[in-house]
């Protein structure tokens, strides 16, 4: 959560939602590397490469939530993926399988699931997408250059690593785009399967 009204005032909180997960986050190099209570691995670049670089609050937000949103935008890859392949897996059985009674069944029973399955992530993946569209579009305010015009977002511009953050959440939002427009084809696909068979 960021608030303030102007450059100079404003606050960042970061909550941790998934401190109870098990998954570890970072290779087993990296953890060795890292004691408990130690050094945040966002800022330690930064830090590390100059001496007067201070990584303010907005590079920190948008490191996090560029590195929240690649993970994010890969599973949803990941799972688009998954429904292209069992479409296609499924068009191949439909062509080769005879028309008995029970693979007739057993392909209504997947056609009722993909559409309920892929209407969960479609829903999902949308509701990302707008969220990461108000993100860009009205609270940094996004140029035509890719730099923000909102008050509380200029000096990203001055700072070299937040403006990269910046560029890799505005990659994910269109990827997450495409991801949207490919299980928008995926569901036609569908749909023509069940008009053809």
């Amino acid at each position: 959560m960021i608030t303030g009204k102007s450059e100079r005032y404003w606050t960042a909180v970061f909550l941790d939602e998934d401190f109870a997960d098990d998954v570890p986050k970072l290779s087993l190099e990296e953890e060795e590397d890292v004691t408990v209570g130690g050094m945040d691995l966002i800022i330690v670049d930064a830090e590390f490469k100059s001496a007067d670089t201070i990584v303010s609050p907005r590079a920190y937000a948008l490191a996090s939530l560029a590195a929240t949103l690649e993970g994010i935008v890969e599973h949803h890859k990941y799972i688009q993926e998954e429904f292209a392949a069992s479409l296609s897996r499924h068009s191949l059985d439909l062509r080769q399988e005879t028309s008995e009674k029970f693979a007739c069944q057993k392909h209504q029973e997947w056609r009722s699931k993909f559409q309920d399955y892929i209407g969960q992530v479609r829903y999902s993946t949308i509701q990302l997408l707008r969220k990461a569209n108000e993100f860009l579009d009205q609270d940094v305010c996004i140029s035509p250059d890719g730099l923000p015009c909102s008050p509380p977002w200029l000096s990203v511009a001055d700072e070299p690593n937040a403006k990269k953050s910046l560029w890799r959440v505005i990659a994910c939002r269109n990827r997450l785009r495409e991801i949207s427009h490919e299980l928008d084809y995926l569901v036609d696909e569908a749909k023509r399967e069940v008009c053809n068979n």
